[in-house]
């Protein structure tokens, strides 16, 4: 498998890792639709090159968006179309939430069972999912939306906890598609927090998804995020590329 992955193959795949609740296709590009906040559930991606103008397609898309009460929201990397973000820019939408999209082939992690107190499933329980909401401080709002977009996700998926005296203190969710370890839902307890714990479950996330026929991962993390960011470059994983939104 090639160690430079292309910017589409990891968009395709990502996506299909975290879709949105519902999504239609319009010349070349997906426009997901969610309940909640979710940024990226709720975001045009660029996935193929266009054959209408692009002045009608954003136009189509602020009318998508409006009459559903949403903000327009344009998912940009550097192969999105290059005439689409002086567009954007000139139709005052603002440039927002950087995010490095890092890659790297998976080394050898031994077995999963060996890596204590971690625990892997395929669905959400209610037990879980408190669990994770209390690590990534969900507010009562997103609760609900966040648990609709899990079950649109199809490839497979394993909902990792890391538990300490009974109660889980970290979280990682894997998904894997084509060869590929897709990364989310990383976090730990503030409590828990600069003790290990986070390489801890990646460690075992990768075990996982060895034992699952991939041979890569990737993730997303978000340029602001120095602590994320040092996790990730200890474990060696490296910047494919980045992508951006445009908002207003």
């Amino acid at each position: 498998m090639n160690d430079n992955p292309s910017v589409s193959l990891l968009e395709e795949v990502s996506l299909n890792a975290y879709p949105g609740a519902g999504q239609m296709h319009y010349d070349g590009w997906a426009l997901l639709l969610s309940p909640g906040r979710w940024r990226r559930a709720n975001s045009v991606q660029i996935m193929h090159p266009s054959s209408r103008p692009l002045d009608e397609k954003i136009a189509y898309c602020e009318a998508f968006y409006g009459s559903r009460s949403k903000r327009t929201i344009f998912k940009l990397t550097r192969e999105s179309a290059p005439a689409l973000e002086p567009l954007l820019a000139a139709r005052g939408y603002d440039y927002d939430a950087e995010t490095s999209v890092k890659a790297m082939a998976l080394p050898a992690a031994g077995p999963f069972d060996s890596y204590t107190g971690v625990t892997a499933q395929i669905g959400v329980t209610d037990a879980y999912a408190e669990a994770f909401y209390r690590i990534h401080h969900f507010e009562d709002a997103d609760r609900a939306p966040w648990k609709v977009i899990q079950r649109n996700i199809l490839p497979l998926m394993g909902y990792l906890g890391l538990w300490v005296g009974g109660e889980m203190i970290a979280s990682a969710i894997g998904v894997v598609e084509r060869g590929w370890l897709g990364v989310y839902g990383v976090g730990t307890l503030p409590a828990f927090q600069r003790q290990g714990y986070a390489l801890h479950i990646m460690r075992a996330l990768m075990a996982w998804g060895i034992e699952r026929g991939a041979t890569h991962s990737y993730l997303q993390v978000m340029r602001n995020n120095p602590a994320a960011l040092a996790l990730y470059e200890r474990l060696d994983y490296h910047e494919a590329y980045r992508y951006w939104y445009r908002q207003k």
